[in-house]
């Protein structure tokens, strides 16, 4: 056989090589501990998690005010609901007395 019978592809793929990883990557000692993040987390990191975490608190509470605003707006369209129920059953009413009369 000669190089023509074969693609090209295959006769550039390297059979010998092994496919173990040629240069293994170096293990990193420094290990994370969440509770102790002052050793743990370079000192301008943990300005930005405190800011983080305040934005956090910051947003979560204005969740909880949109929650309640909300029912309280819902209640206060049930409450007008309930209102114009009444009128239009008062309207009809009427109406019939006028066309009654």
């Amino acid at each position: 056989m000669t190089t023509k019978d074969y693609p090209l592809a295959l006769l550039g793929f390297p059979l010998l090589e092994s496919f173990e990883p040629k240069d293994p990557q170096p293990s990193n000692t420094l290990t994370f501990d969440s509770s102790n993040l002052e050793k743990s987390v370079p000192p301008g990191y943990l300005k930005f998690i405190s800011n983080l975490e305040t934005e956090i608190l910051n947003v979560s509470m204005e969740r909880e005010t949109l929650k309640i605003e909300v029912m309280r707006a819902q209640a206060m369209i049930n409450v007008l609901q309930s209102r114009i129920d009444l009128l239009t059953k008062e309207n009809e009413d009427m109406r019939k007395l006028v066309r009654g009369g």
